[in-house]
C-alpha cells in the first residue's frame, strides 16, 4: 500500500500543509498520522477508514455492533482477539468472519486459521 499521506493528498481528502502539520506533531509527540489528522479536524474517521479499506484490499465492516452474536466470543479466544485487535462477526459453517480494528492486522489473520 502506498504511503497514507500520498493517498490522502492524491484523493483530495487533505492538503499538503495539513499533512506537514500532522507529521510535525507526530515527530514531536508520536502517534498515528491518520489519528492526528482526525484530531486536527483535517480528516474524518469515516474518510480514513474508507481509504484504508480501499487501498489495503480489505473489505470494510460496516455492521452494527448490536447485531454481533455474543455467542461467537467462545469461538475466538480472547487472547487472540486482543493480540490482533479483532472480533468475531459471523460463523457460516466452519468459516468464521472476523472484523479487525486496523486493516493491516487482517494480514496477520493466518494465525487465526485453525
Amino acid at each position: 500500500m502506498a504511503k497514507l499521506a500520498e493517498l490522502l493528498v492524491q484523493e483530495n481528502l487533505v492538503k499538503s500543509d495539513q499533512i506537514e502539520a500532522a507529521v510535525r506533531t507526530q515527530q514531536r509527540d508520536g502517534g498515528l498520522l491518520g489519528q492526528l489528522l482526525i484530531q486536527q479536524g483535517a480528516l474524518s474517521e469515516e474518510a480514513l477508514v474508507d481509504v484504508l479499506a480501499r487501498h489495503s484490499g480489505v473489505e470494510r465492516y460496516a455492521g452494527d455492533a448490536r447485531q454481533v452474536d455474543c455467542a461467537l466470543a467462545s469461538v475466538l479466544p480472547i487472547e487472540l482477539a486482543r493480540k490482533h485487535a479483532c472480533a468475531p462477526v459471523q460463523l457460516t459453517g466452519t468459516t468464521l468472519s472476523v472484523a479487525f480494528l486496523e486493516p493491516e492486522n487482517a494480514r496477520a489473520g493466518e494465525p487465526l486459521e485453525q
